[in-house]
């Protein structure tokens, strides 16, 4: 390759040399016809014979030593120019073959190139390819790195909805449980009520009965006609005409609506309150942190009538046998004093024993 440059760069030389001849040879050319266009155009000045016959003979001999040295630089010139174009053809012999085998060589190289490009060992080809490799671990890891995520966000979003049915399930089905059990609850209480109207009832009937037994034992028994004698009323005639029985009816119709505005009063305070620990265990009755038992004088209050003092007589899984003064039974529920409308003491008051 160095040898090719020198060569090149003596090829340019020689040419530029052949061109100053050139140039050198038409440059004295045409000075020599201006000088003699000078020598012909110059004005004659009108002097002495003598100063005309000098010039004359000056310009004789500056003339022949002109031709002569006109004649030695074209001698020379013709010898260069023959010189510098058998150079300039050796150069350019050179030229074509250092051109040809600069072209072998190329060709040679890029063959090289070629087989090094087929065997993937040429550089041009390893290191894109290193690079192109690299880029396609980095896309591929954080390809990975995306899928992962995403899996774990799809995770998390089922586990949300999953959740979120799940919780919507419970949601309803506590509503359900709530609404069914308000209304069980709410028959429960009308049921509990109508059983205790009818205890209540029975229980007026059995005071009646009482005091007309205690009555007739109190008669003379020897004096059999013997009458009582009317009542004077003062009020209304048609409440003196009622009978005894419709005057109980009525009394009991009465304690109907009371019980009833009482329970309403109950249920709507006793919906936010729980339930009074009241349960049957072992033969006993336990009612809020006490233990009673069969033959145990309690006393009784309904937050209705006044408290009454009464004997347990029975007691079983369901509800309570009470004995009241006048030998008067009567059976309570056990759900009655879970609910608060009975309450159970076992103190007892000195104004009521």
């Amino acid at each position: 390759m160095i040898k090719i440059i020198t060569s090149l760069t003596a090829v340019t030389t020689a040419n530029k040399m052949m061109k100053h001849t050139d140039i050198c040879l038409n440059l004295d050319e045409d000075s020599m016809e201006e000088l003699e266009k000078d020598s012909c155009d110059c004005p004659t000045i009108d002097c002495g014979e003598e100063e005309d016959n000098k010039k004359e003979n000056d310009i004789s001999e500056d003339s022949e030593d002109s031709e002569l040295e006109d004649s030695l630089d074209e001698a020379e010139a013709e010898e260069r120019r023959s010189r510098y174009l058998q150079d300039m053809n050796d150069l350019e012999k050179q030229f074509v073959d250092l051109k040809e085998q600069l072209f072998k060589e190329r060709i040679t190289q890029i063959e090289e190139q070629l087989d090094h490009i087929n065997n993937s060992e040429a550089q041009e080809y390893t290191g894109p390819l290193k690079q192109l490799e690299d880029e396609f671990i980095g896309r591929n890891d954080v390809a990975g790195h995306r899928k992962h995520y995403r899996t774990i966000n799809l995770e998390n979003k089922l586990k949300c909805e999953l959740q979120n049915a799940e919780q919507h399930f419970q949601n309803e089905e506590q509503q359900l449980f709530d609404a069914l059990h308000a209304d069980l609850q709410e028959k429960l209480r009308r049921i509990e009520e109508e059983r205790h109207n009818a205890d209540m009832h029975s229980e007026l009937w059995c005071d009646d009965s009482l005091r007309y037994r205690k009555r007739r034992k109190g008669l003379d028994i020897f004096i059999p006609d013997k009458r009582k004698k009317p009542v004077i009323v003062s009020g209304p005639y048609i409440i003196y005409m009622l009978k005894e029985l419709e005057i109980m009816d009525d009394w009991a119709a009465i304690r109907k609506a009371k019980l009833e505005l009482a329970g309403r009063s109950n249920a709507e305070s006793m919906t936010d309150d729980p339930l009074i620990v009241a349960r049957y265990e072992d033969g006993k009755f336990f009612y809020k942190g006490d233990w009673f038992q069969k033959g145990e004088k309690v006393l009784l209050d309904n937050s209705i009538d006044n408290p009454v003092v009464a004997t347990i007589t029975g007691i079983n899984t369901v509800e309570l046998w009470v004995s009241k003064r006048e030998g008067v039974k009567c059976k309570l529920s056990i759900a009655q004093f879970q609910k608060g409308k009975y309450i159970m003491r076992r103190t007892v008051p000195e104004e009521l024993t």
